[in-house]
């Protein structure tokens, strides 16, 4: 398996598996685009590959409820 491959758990939602991912749930939108062909599903069962590409680096001119 890939570094950019995280496997689902059983009943995981998208925000579920972007906060186990990248650490914060605000990041969905984020992996839900690297993923368009899985977008219509709501409840994942397990063991669906997902792609979880690195983010990219965030300036730090950024306010911090930004970052």
């Amino acid at each position: 398996m890939t570094p950019n491959i995280t496997l689902t758990k059983d009943g995981e939602h998208w925000d579920q598996i972007a906060l186990r991912a990248y650490g914060a749930e605000r990041h969905l939108s984020w992996l839900m685009r690297h993923n368009l062909p899985l977008t219509h599903i709501y409840r994942f069962e397990r063991g669906v590959e997902v792609n979880t590409p690195p983010m990219p680096q965030e300036s730090r001119n950024l306010p911090p409820f930004r970052r």
